[in-house]
This record gives C-alpha cells, sequence and structure tokens, in this order.
C-alpha cells in the first residue's frame, strides 16, 4: 500500500472519508431530480409487473432490471413516479468505485478523490445515482473489474471466483445490454492478448478464458437479445438524418458543413467544450504513454506484466466499442475514460510492484493531478452552466398532457413528441390508468426532423391524423437516435406563427398542435 507522506494511517483514513463523503453529499445536492430521458419507461414496465404480476418478456430489453424494480416498489410500497429518482445506485457505486482506484493507486486519498469527483460528473444523476439499467449493471462491471485486479496479483483462482464472475456476467445480461457487450470484450481481449503475447497461459488468464467461453455459449444459446436485437440493428441499411460526425460537431462546437438543422442543434457552452477537449487531450495522452509502455514489453521483452492485463484489455474493448456505437449513430468518445484512468492509477502503483521505473509514477502524479483538475473544473463549469438537466421531473405538465389526451384521443390518432415528454406522458398513463392502454403499440413515437421542419414552417405538410405536442419545460428536445436539438422556447414564435398547423391544447407551459381545423381549449 502506496502511504501519503507524513500522514499516519488513521489520518489518511480521515480525510479520504472526508473527500469521498463531501463528493456523496454534492452528488446528492446537485443531480436531485436529475434524470436522463429513458428512465421512466423503465418506471412504467415496473409498474406493469406490479400491475399484471407478469413479465412481457418480448417488450423488455432488460428483464432483470425490470423485475427487480417491481420487487422495489412492492417492498417498499413506493408509487412508479418516484423509483426513477430516488438514490439507490449512489451508494452502491460510491463504494465499490473507490475499492477499485484504491487497489489500482495504493493510496486513499488518490482513490477518495477519483471516486468524488466520479460522482459529481455527467450531465444528469442518471447513470451514477439513480435506479437505471446501465447503472446497476455498471456497479457490476467495476465489481468485476476490482476481482479482475486482485486475481490477477496473485497466483491463485479460487473456484469460487470463477462462480462469482459467472454470477456477475449473467446479472449483467439482463441489465444492460451495453455492459454486457463490453464485458464480453474486454475478457476476449484479455484471452487474446494473453495467448498472442504471452510466453505462457497462466493458471488466473486460463481461468477467465474458460469463464470468457461459457458467456459466449450462453449469450449465443439463450439470451435473445443478440439475435432479436443486436443483430439486426447491426444488419439493416440505417438512413440517418443526421450523421455521427454532424452531431458530435454541432454538440460541441456548435458547426457543421452538412446538417441543415445547425441553428437548431443543441450546442455546449464553449466553457463546457474547452474544458472537455483538455480532459480528452489528457486521456490521450495518458493512453499514448500506457501504450508504448505495453508494446515496449509485448513487443520487444515478450513478458505482459500481469497488472498490465486489465488496463490494456479495457483500451481494447474500448476500441472495439467505439467502432460499433460508430456503427449506429453515435460517437461514444467517453468509452476512453474509464479505461485512461485505470492506466493512469496503475502507473502511480507499478514503481512499488517493481514493473516501472520510478520516473513512471512522477509522470502519474502529473496526470493525476491535471485529471482531478480538469475533471472538477467541467463538473463545475456543467452545474455553473445549467447543464445539469431536467430538474422539473415533479412538474405537472405530462400528467396534464396525458389528462388531456385521455380525452381527446381516438384509435386512429397518432401522436409526435420528444423522448423525454413521451416517456413522462407514458409512465403517467400506466400509474393513473388502465395499463391496457399502454402506447407501447406505438401510439406515441418521437418526433422526427421533419416533424421539427413542419412545426417550424420549413417544411410542409408531413402526416395526417397527428398530434404534436410541445412541452416549453424540456431543457432540450430528445429525438431517437441521440438527436438534441434546443429548447422549443427558442422556436416558440416560429411556432405559433406557422399557419400550417393548429393550436388545440395549451396550458401555458405546454401546447399541442395538429393539421386539422380543432378549437383550442385551454387548462
Amino acid at each position: 500500500m502506496v502511504k501519503s507522506p507524513n500522514l499516519t494511517r488513521k489520518q489518511e483514513i480521515k480525510i479520504a472519508a472526508v473527500i469521498v463523503l463531501l463528493g456523496f453529499t454534492s452528488a446528492l445536492f446537485v443531480f436531485s431530480g436529475s434524470t436522463a430521458a429513458f428512465p421512466p419507461s423503465h418506471a412504467a414496465q415496473m409498474d406493469t409487473i406490479t400491475d399484471l404480476n407478469t413479465l412481457h418478456w418480448e417488450k423488455s430489453a432488460t428483464p432483470g432490471f425490470h423485475l427487480y424494480g417491481a420487487m422495489i416498489l412492492e417492498t417498499l410500497d413506493i408509487s412508479a413516479l418516484y423509483i426513477m429518482k430516488t438514490p439507490f445506485i449512489i451508494f452502491a457505486i460510491a463504494p465499490i468505485f473507490y475499492m477499485l482506484a484504491r487497489e489500482l493507486s495504493g493510496s486513499r486519498i488518490i482513490a477518495a478523490s477519483f471516486t468524488a469527483v466520479r460522482l459529481v460528473s455527467g450531465n444528469t444523476g442518471t447513470g451514477k445515482h439513480f435506479l437505471y439499467s446501465h447503472g446497476l449493471a455498471n456497479v457490476l462491471y467495476l465489481l468485476l473489474l476490482t476481482i479482475i485486479l486482485l486475481t490477477l496479483r496473485r497466483r491463485d483462482f479460487k473456484w469460487q471466483i470463477k462462480i462469482i464472475m459467472l454470477l456477475l456476467l449473467s446479472s449483467t445480461m439482463s441489465l444492460s445490454y451495453d455492459i454486457e457487450a463490453i464485458l464480453l470484450l474486454l475478457l476476449g481481449s484479455m484471452v487474446f492478448m494473453s495467448m498472442f503475447y504471452g510466453r505462457r497461459i497462466s493458471s488466473q488468464v486460463g481461468s477467465i478464458c474458460l469463464v470468457f467461453i461459457i458467456m459466449v455459449v450462453v449469450e449465443l444459446g439463450v439470451n435473445g437479445f443478440f439475435y432479436n436485437k443486436a443483430v439486426p440493428l447491426f444488419a439493416s441499411e440505417r438512413i440517418m438524418e443526421v450523421t455521427s460526425l454532424d452531431k458530435f460537431l454541432l454538440a460541441y462546437f456548435g458547426s457543421s458543413g452538412t446538417s441543415e438543422l445547425s441553428r437548431l442543434y443543441l450546442t455546449r457552452p464553449r466553457i463546457i467544450t474547452q474544458l472537455a477537449v483538455v480532459k480528452y487531450v489528457i486521456f490521450g495522452t495518458i493512453s499514448t504513454v500506457f501504450g508504448c509502455i505495453f508494446f515496449n514489453r509485448t513487443i520487444i521483452q515478450r513478458k505482459i506484466p500481469k497488472s498490465a492485463l486489465l488496463p490494456a484489455s479495457m483500451f481494447c474493448s474500448a476500441a472495439i466499442w467505439l467502432v460499433m456505437r460508430l456503427a449506429i449513430g453515435s460517437i461514444a468518445i467517453d468509452a476512453i475514460a474509464l479505461p485512461a484512468t485505470v492506466a493512469l492509477l496503475w502507473m502511480y502503483r507499478s514503481d512499488l510492484d517493481g514493473i516501472l521505473s520510478v520516473s513512471y509514477k512522477q509522470i502519474a502524479v502529473v496526470g493525476i493531478v491535471l485529471l482531478l483538475t480538469a475533471n472538477a473544473a467541467l463538473a463545475g463549469a456543467r452545474i455553473s452552466t445549467g447543464q445539469v438537466v431536467d430538474r422539473n421531473i415533479s412538474s405537472d405538465t405530462p400528467e396534464n398532457l396525458e389528462l388531456f389526451l385521455h380525452k381527446y384521443e381516438s384509435d386512429e390518432t397518432k401522436i409526435r413528441t420528444d423522448v423525454k415528454t413521451w416517456f413522462r406522458i407514458e409512465l403517467f398513463r400506466h400509474v393513473k390508468r388502465d395499463i391496457t392502454r399502454s402506447s407501447w403499440d406505438g401510439e406515441i413515437k418521437s418526433l422526427e426532423l421533419k416533424h421539427v421542419k413542419h412545426l417550424l414552417g420549413e417544411q410542409s405538410h408531413v402526416d395526417d391524423d397527428i398530434l404534436y405536442i410541445i412541452d416549453y419545460e424540456r431543457d432540450k428536445v430528445a429525438l431517437m437516435n441521440w438527436v438534441h436539438l434546443k429548447t422549443w422556447l427558442e422556436s416558440r414564435e416560429e411556432i405559433r406563427s406557422n399557419t400550417q398547423i393548429n393550436k388545440i391544447y395549451s396550458s401555458g407551459r405546454a401546447e399541442i398542435y395538429n393539421n386539422a381545423g380543432l378549437k383550442s381549449t385551454s387548462i
């Protein structure tokens, strides 16, 4: 264990505890009520399970998570309206990430600092604080990384560890297809590197290889997600209204040469872009330094330090994951963040393990200071510029919209709105109405770019019998395929002056339009 200079063990523990608690309480305050678009859809399915006492497997991509959430609803006797903003995950992810960072760095204070910064990072509290499928799977992912690291640093690989790894991996299959794929890529990369570069297969890697083979067999033979969702997704010809590069450039730099919706696309404040560039330059530098170390050991010396297999495999799996996400329209640049962090902390401790010279530790110290500073500054900038989104979950707007639609709609009515409003209306419909009126059959759908143009008067009539819901309380207009437009407030005058649509509902905070000559009503 690396000890901080001039600090006793008790002093180090106290300082680390204060840092973690500071990050913990700050995160709870900053992200209170701040969630992403999809949690309400999960909460709606949990509510359906409690009502029907059954799960529709064909409608659930994460059945284990929905069953788990339904159990919480029943056990704690809370409404599905509140489960999506109750901080469950933070109590698990904080100690587990701390354990991983401490095992990597050997320093309690450094581990506590990275834990605190991680808790206050991000645009919403969904992934690291509230009950969410990917967040819960991420807890298992971090736990598995810790187990793998501990195993690689020891000579034995007990059978109990194999069972635990199989349980963790199989649990992610019903929680998060993203984490499931990343874990399989991680284990596959680890096995490949050991076989290709290593002189011999150690017992630890051999056991990991066995676990990997079992999970591949289970994935291909049991899990229907691979055949029903993943294969069709990558095999189909995707027509993207906004390309991955366009979305990236518009989001961070506010310009794109090909997108005709540049003026409408949500662009982050300049300070956010600048700090993000600094952070990812640091990540890139860490990746380059670690890559040089790794290839020097593998190509020249033909010997891989066992503990280096973890960050190396994480980089390899992240690279493959980036390519896969790019193929479906998303630039998942944040996939490099955790591997680079793990590599940095690994370099900090490697002089103690006799793997690297002290000079690399000095480089790691500089990297740690810069990375912590950049992350803390970026988190502060997001908060100060209002980039912690969606605090208005308790608003009665979705409930009022659902009430109007309940009285208005017919079987032929099609409804289009942004993703966040869609799922919030859907949640209220599950909780307040007969669940058989669920819109999961496609009654409510996300707006497409052609509908946005139509609402702004830039495109003529596109579809008949459609209601367009516009919620002015939304911080942004989130469409499918990771397209984020500016808030409707910036286009309100264009919408209201558009003669191609007619207002049929207004509450001051939300409006509903259609293409027919219906009278406006107000509540």
